[in-house]
């Protein structure tokens, strides 16, 4: 039905089941005009890669920025990438990427700032947009997690394993049903004169008595949380216009949410006056922690950012380029950080049907923001918003030093007959406008999956710095190789030098 080639002058066909993300291919048809042929294009999931007219025995096939997977007519081929370990699959190079994020994020422990919690937006449009995030966040978590970890039955983990304290009941009782006699009902007998005799049948007496409680912090947090989750539901379905969809989907976390609520596990338990973040119950009992995990998760853009993808990398093909500058602002966010991080703000606004997403991680010394946006009216940029992928604040100074995330490199064989993957000099180009436009900027680096270090230091005469060793002042531009999969030293010495 079809031949794939690489290259039609000369003709080389693609004899293995492979191909490699951001080259073109071009796929030699049997029948162009057959129907069959005609109903795949116009159905396939790869229009936005194919390019094809009707008739035509050739068609050109380039799949840039993702990876993975794909199923032409009846043949799967496997997409990979060659800027790291092209000997894996593209579900092997994907699964690199995402068990780093994980191993990072499970590494790095998180608190919260409490500002957070009762963070309130001035901007109308971004309080809707923030809502309907925030609903869609949660009704993934009701209705398309696995069974066992979706969020309503995590109460029926916590009912089979219920946290509860013990607290002083005060109770009445006639005094012969009294097992033990204590100062207090001693106190209450001489009070009211009490003598023995045939009396003592009808005085009662009020004793205190220890009793098991489910009305423990932990549970008011879960009833909290399904609360919480209620009212996201209520104020979206206050938003005027809304789509169908999501007011569907709103009509429908209500009516689940509600019957939750309505269960017997909450009629003794109180709305709590804190959240007992620290909680060991909270943090490690099952049912517990996925419903912190959960609340936090919708509190900001980042669950962890990578997180939000999850849906995305269940699919066949998966944005390469989006999971590698999630990665690397967690490489950035470990290396500088450490382990200990404070989570101290968080955006999300839906532009064009697309989730923009912001956060900040810092400790004492620096802040590492994701997104973060420079603009006229925030006082950060002097002309257009500018939002790079990764920015580290020295926290003493006050001073900026840029990050983006490129997954494309230039690759050349050497005089030397080795593989040079170096930068795009269009990539470094766009530093400068993040260095001459936003206030306070002293360097601004491309990263990407290449093996040459260069930076542009911005002095009189001019300095071209490429070994990370070497000593120089870190005002200007660059580019730093970080590979997935690579144990990326250069990346790291580089860091500790300059952010330690």
């Amino acid at each position: 039905m079809f031949t794939i080639y690489s290259s039609l002058n000369p003709k080389v066909a693609v004899e293995d089941d492979f191909i490699l993300e951001n080259r073109t291919y071009f796929i030699l048809l049997d029948s162009p005009d057959s129907a069959e042929v005609s109903d795949f294009f116009s159905r396939s999931e790869l229009k936005a890669h194919l390019s094809w007219h009707h008739g035509n025995k050739i068609a050109e096939l380039c799949i840039k920025n993702f990876i993975g997977k794909i199923r032409f007519f009846d043949r799967e081929i496997d997409v990979r990438s060659e800027k790291f370990d092209s000997g894996m699959t593209g579900a092997e190079q994907i699964k690199v990427i995402v068990d780093e994020l994980d191993e990072l994020s499970r590494k790095m422990s998180f608190s919260y700032s409490s500002a957070l919690y009762n963070h309130a937006e001035k901007d109308w449009e971004s309080v809707e947009n923030n809502l309907v995030h925030r609903l869609n966040y949660i009704y993934q978590i009701f209705f398309e997690y696995e069974q066992f970890e979706q969020a309503g039955y995590q109460l029926e983990k916590i009912k089979r394993n219920t946290s509860l304290k013990y607290e002083v009941s005060v109770r009445e009782t006639p005094i012969w049903k009294l097992r033990k006699i204590s100062p207090s009902t001693v106190r209450q007998l001489a009070k009211v004169g009490f003598s023995g005799g045939n009396e003592a049948a009808s005085h009662r007496v009020h004793y205190e008595e220890s009793v098991l409680s489910s009305n423990t912090l932990e549970n008011q947090f879960v009833k909290f949380f399904y609360e919480y989750c209620q009212q996201i539901c209520l104020s979206v379905l206050n938003i005027k216009k809304l789509p169908d969809a999501v007011v569907e989907r709103a009509n429908s976390l209500l009516l689940t949410i509600r019957r939750i609520l309505s269960d017997s596990f909450f009629i003794d338990i109180d709305s709590p006056s804190r959240i007992s973040t620290n909680s060991t119950v909270l943090s490690s009992r099952d049912g517990y922690n996925n419903l912190l995990k959960y609340f936090t998760n919708s509190l900001f853009s980042v669950r962890h950012i990578f997180e939000e993808f999850e849906n995305e990398l269940k699919v066949d093909l998966v944005d390469i380029a989006t999971l590698y500058e999630m990665w690397c602002f967690y490489k950035v966010s470990y290396q500088i950080l450490g382990e200990q991080v404070f989570v101290s703000e968080k955006t999300s606004k839906i532009k064009e049907d697309t989730i923009k997403y912001s956060t900040t991680f810092e400790n004492d010394n620096f802040a590492v923001s994701y997104n973060r946006s420079f603009s006229i009216s925030g006082g950060g940029s002097y002309s257009t918003t500018l939002r790079p992928d990764i920015t580290v604040q020295n926290k003493a100074t006050g001073v900026f030093f840029h990050f983006d995330a490129k997954y494309r490199i230039n690759s050349y064989i050497g005089s030397d007959d080795l593989e040079y993957k170096t930068f795009k000099n269009d990539d470094v180009n766009k530093m400068h406008a993040y260095l001459d436009a936003i206030y306070d900027s002293d360097s601004a680096i491309v990263l990407y999956p290449g093996n040459k270090f260069k930076f542009f230091v911005n002095s009189k005469p001019s300095q071209v710095v490429e070994e990370v060793e070497s000593e120089f002042d870190l005002t200007g531009v660059g580019a730093l190789p970080l590979i997935p999969g690579a144990d990326n030293t250069s990346f790291s010495r580089f860091l500790l030098n300059r952010f330690s």
